[in-house]
C-alpha cells in the first residue's frame, strides 16, 4: 500500500516508526522542518534519516498536493497530530481515503492543547 504520512510531535514520530517497520511503501512524509540545527529529533529529520522523502506539512493547504498525491499512487494519507487543516481536493486524492488521528473527541475537543 503507498502511503503519505503527515505527522507532527511524539504522536507523529511513533507513527512514522510503525511504517518504516511495515511492508507498506512510505511515498512522502508531511512535516515541518526543524527551526534550528539541534532540533534532531523531530518528524522530518527522522523521516529524512529513515531514507523517506519529506515534503512541508503546510502543503496540505494547497489544492495542487492532490495532482502529486495522484500521481504518485498514494493509497492513504494519514494525519498523525498534523498542524494544518487538509484541502477538501488533498482529501479526495488518495485511492482508498484519508485517517485522522486526533489527541481528542471532534468537534468538541478541536485544538491544538485539547490535551490540557
Amino acid at each position: 500500500m503507498n502511503v503519505v504520512l503527515a505527522g507532527e510531535e511524539l504522536a507523529g514520530l511513533q507513527a512514522l516508526r510503525a511504517l518504516g517497520r511495515s511492508s507498506h511503501q512510505v511515498v512522502a512524509v508531511l512535516a515541518s522542518p526543524p527551526k534550528s540545527e539541534a532540533a534532531g529529533s523531530n518528524v522530518w529529520n527522522i523521516a529524512q534519516n529513515m531514507g523517506f522523502e519529506t515534503w512541508t506539512a503546510k502543503q496540505v493547504k494547497d489544492a495542487t498536493l492532490a495532482n502529486r498525491l495522484r500521481l504518485k499512487q498514494v493509497d492513504i494519507l494519514l494525519n498523525v497530530h498534523s498542524l494544518y487543516i487538509i484541502h477538501k481536493d488533498v482529501l479526495d486524492a488518495p485511492r482508498f481515503g484519508c485517517f485522522n488521528l486526533h489527541p481528542a473527541p471532534l468537534p468538541r475537543y478541536a485544538g491544538l492543547n485539547t490535551i490540557s
